[in-house]
């Protein structure tokens, strides 16, 4: 009986964007006594993500095992519509497989979930889950969503609601950190969110042994993202003073987060092997995403002043639209827009005339996050008014797009703004590789890109100045598993993210196919699960 606790127990302790350098840096110094005990006791390791488009597919990825080109998410669970031209969240009935965790309440497990990043609500589940308490992005606005449904208003009375609010995906984007006491109150709100949600944690733990428990802190994706400039003294927005009156906010949360991870290490009970799993990193942001589709327009144009057949096939309307968007723009400041966008008219109108303004353009921004750009193709025969041919115009297209976005330059270093760029096709070939852009740009991250030029298009300067100061510099994850038949030890090569799903997989006996391999390191054996193909 004990032997099949042993393989039938599995705990998950993810970390949303928590940097693996720094928790390194700081478990060395003291600072972190939880992750010190498990760089000496655990068996981990470095995290290769899905190439492109890391931070954007790394949760899809992880919790379904397939690749983003099956899945057909690049932005973590937003979709690109063919016929809306937008962006927005898939239905449930568009996935093209579902989470693990489904697979396993399926075969008769009984699972927990608590808010695992872009993950819908499963009202069948055979089990606990909780989506949209205390997120990075919310799924469904407000939260949180619960199975069973009465465990939302439970869970807000004992144990409290997210102090960040708003229509913004990602409401901590509207939150000011100028002053001291901005800094303190986010701060203080990051490490009380992750106490709590510890406190309920511990809580399903105690509960009932879990064939399969995940539970996912955000904390720190949201102070690496507002507080980056307090941290880093380099940063061209770091104020001292105020560094020396605040400390540092993410080294904080980091703290707090660490807490968490011992005590629940110590909740678990015996037998059972737990994963905790560090999903991507950050650092000071460094994008051209603000300006990019600024940028594209301006090439059109150049394009079109070259060559008759793109004019002709390119509605008419679509310079009137761009210029009234251009006007908007410039006109009318980024806080006033912001503000207007919250209301349901103004984002009505708002969404319908950039849907009208995309379809009538042969090419557009698509970008997976701020810290990769992308660009999609208004393609003939995949999107709905689709203005370029399928083959050789499309890959000639692509290739002049690429050639002309490594001749940006930065203008206040006069370095290249674009690192690299790749075309999808020579990434990915899965059945969903059509949802994704179709060329990726690596910005070039030595510097703030907030004016680029090139002589193609002359100067264009980024519109768009966000609160963020960090993002996803460090692309790779880590993780530490812990239990019974896992050996303690630095692994020597880096897992892929799908090599979970089917880690676990493993464990469970479960059949379905997944695209990674078992980690041997985990205990399990390759044989026991069918392997798709690698990653």
């Amino acid at each position: 009986m004990m032997q099949e606790t042993f393989k039938e127990s599995v705990i998950v302790i993810g970390v949303d964007a928590l940097d693996i350098e720094l928790v390194r840096t700081w478990a060395k110094q003291g600072h972190l006594p939880n992750f010190c005990k498990l760089f000496e006791t655990s068996c981990w390791g470095m995290i290769e993500n899905p190439k492109g488009v890391e931070a954007g597919s790394v949760w899809p990825t992880f919790t379904t095992g397939y690749r983003p080109d099956h899945h057909g998410l690049f932005n973590a669970h937003y979709r690109f519509d063919l016929r809306d031209y937008r962006l927005r969240i898939i239905e449930k009935q568009e996935r093209s497989v579902p989470p693990i965790w489904v697979d396993l309440s399926s075969a008769g497990k009984r699972v927990a979930v608590v808010d695992v990043p872009y993950e819908l609500l499963e009202d069948q589940i055979n089990g606990v889950q909780v989506t949209d308490w205390l997120p990075h992005v919310f799924n469904r606005y407000p939260g949180p969503s619960t199975h069973p449904a009465e465990l939302a208003a439970d869970l807000v009375n004992r144990f409290g609601g997210n102090p960040f609010e708003g229509p913004n995906r990602c409401p901590t984007n509207e939150v000011s950190v100028e002053t001291v006491e901005q800094i303190v109150s986010f701060r203080d709100k990051l490490v009380d969110r992750v106490k709590r949600k510890l406190l309920f944690c511990q809580e399903l733990l105690g509960q009932e042994r879990w064939d399969y428990f995940a539970a996912v802190f955000h904390e720190a994706h949201e102070v690496g993202h507002m507080c980056w400039h307090i941290h880093d003294r380099n940063h061209e927005h770091h104020d001292s003073s105020i560094a020396e009156q605040v400390g540092d906010p993410i080294l904080d949360v980091y703290q707090a987060i660490d807490d968490a991870i011992g005590v629940l290490l110590r909740s678990v009970w015996d037998g059972a092997k737990v994963l905790v799993y560090l999903s991507h990193g950050i650092g000071p942001q460094r994008t051209g995403t603000g300006l990019i589709d600024d940028v594209l327009e301006k090439l059109q144009e150049a394009y079109e002043s070259e060559s008759a057949s793109l004019v002709n096939r390119t509605p008419g309307n679509s310079r009137s639209l761009g210029m009234l968007a251009n006007w908007y723009r410039t006109l009318v400041p980024d806080v006033i827009r912001r503000q207007a966008l919250k209301m349901n008219v103004t984002k009505k109108l708002y969404t319908q005339l950039n849907t009208e303004r995309l379809r009538n353009r042969p090419f557009f921004a698509l970008n997976p996050n701020h810290a990769t750009g992308g660009i999609r193709i208004n393609l003939k025969g995949r999107e709905e008014f689709g203005l370029v041919e399928p083959g050789e115009e499309y890959e000639q297209l692509c290739e002049r797009l690429a050639r002309d976005l490594e001749e940006l330059i930065n203008t206040d270093t006069n370095e290249r703004v674009v690192e690299t760029s790749v075309q999808i096709n020579q990434l990915y070939d899965g059945p969903r590789t059509s949802f994704l852009p179709d060329v990726l740009l690596e910005w070039n991250k030595s510097a703030p890109i907030n004016r680029v030029q090139s002589p193609k298009i002359g100067v264009v300067e980024r519109r768009i100045f966000g609160a963020r100061t960090g993002d996803h510099v460090q692309k790779r994850g880590a993780f530490f598993a812990v239990g019974p038949g896992i050996a303690s030890g630095e692994r020597a090569t880096a897992v892929k993210t799908v090599d979970f799903a089917s880690t676990i997989a493993a464990m469970f006996d479960l059949q379905r196919a997944y695209h990674g391999n078992p980690i041997v390191e985990f205990g399990v054996e390759n044989s026991r699960n069918a392997v798709v193909e690698g990653n």
